[in-house]
């Protein structure tokens, strides 16, 4: 059951849902909407997950599948569930998708209104390989994969994968997991109270780090990284631009090649310490603070911590 527009969408929801399983506990919606590359894509989306992935038509072919939770009473299920909707806005050049849960009903308990609980939505979309695309989700499993345009996403307490990306990409995690692999171009991640993997990344890395761990690998170009409170790991790292790494009170370990040439400088705050296992040859040093090379020099590695630690791995 496929329905297709092109223009002036507003708000379409009921018209694509078809009834699934018994008790009316869940139910599906179908679109497939015309889109022309180098569009804008914006998802508001909670509770559930979503699949979004490129491939080579130029429509957008939504798939959604909303159902109750499991263990919720089969009378409330069944209104939750019908009250909840995929909304759609937009055009050609800019498409937004939302779950839309205004209408869900509290659940009545001991003869008024109690909690509220929300069905779940799956989706699972298709987009032209190219677009700008905006992710604003909570409490969600996220995998998005193979675009290339301005990439942001704003993400709440869940797990997201994110892969196969080229372009100007940023990443915002809280209280969640990102797992972010194979990243081309300019790329920004913060995270805070969250647990961050990233592995082959080309291009210009700022990140900032709060109150969680973060370890990045296979990485190809300038770091600006920043931690708070936090553990970081850097590996397999090819700095091929000045780079600055500050460490606040928390733990930073830096794999470095063993060819791999860079000049050194430190500002090592109150019960600051860097711990090295290379030869550094000093060129100047001013009490606790040091400029020098590793290597015999190359782009600067700017090392700043404060009641923190940095160590400097082979």
């Amino acid at each position: 059951m496929g329905n297709r527009s092109g223009f002036g969408i507003a708000m379409l929801s009921i018209a694509a849902l078809a009834t699934l399983g018994s008790n009316a506990q869940s139910k599906e919606f179908r679109q497939d909407v015309e889109f022309q590359r180098g569009g804008s894509l914006t998802l508001n989306v909670g509770r559930g997950s979503v699949n979004l992935s490129s491939w080579g038509e130029t429509e957008i072919r939504i798939n959604a599948l909303i159902e109750a939770p499991k263990g919720v009473d089969p009378e409330y299920a069944r209104k939750i569930v019908e009250a909840a909707w995929v909304g759609l806005e937009g055009g050609l050049r800019s498409l937004t998708i939302r779950s839309v849960y205004d209408d869900v009903p509290f659940r009545e308990e001991g003869g008024g209104s109690g909690t509220r609980i929300l069905p779940d939505i799956h989706y699972r979309i298709q987009a032209p390989g190219r677009l700008n695309l905006h992710v604003n989700a909570s409490r969600t499993r996220i995998d998005i994969s193979g675009f290339e345009g301005r990439i942001s996403v704003q993400a709440r307490r869940g797990d997201y994968q994110i892969r196969n990306l080229h372009g100007h990409i940023r990443l915002q995690v809280s209280r969640g997991k990102l797992i972010a692999n194979d990243l081309n171009g300019s790329v920004n991640i913060t995270g805070k109270r969250s647990s961050i993997s990233a592995k082959g990344i080309s291009g210009p890395v700022n990140l900032d780090v709060s109150r969680g761990k973060a370890g990045l690998s296979g990485i190809r170009g300038s770091l600006n990284a920043k931690s708070n409170r936090a553990q970081l790991k850097v590996s397999e790292i090819q700095i091929d631009g000045n780079s600055r790494i500050e460490n606040y009170r928390g733990t930073t370990r830096i794999t470095i090649p063993d060819s791999l040439g860079l000049s050194i400088r430190t500002d090592l705050g109150r019960r600051g310490q860097l711990n090295s296992d290379f030869e550094i040859t000093m060129s100047e040093i001013t009490g606790r603070n040091f400029v020098g090379s590793l290597n015999g020099g190359g782009h600067e590695l700017y090392l700043k911590t404060d009641r923190g630690t940095i160590f400097l791995k082979r």
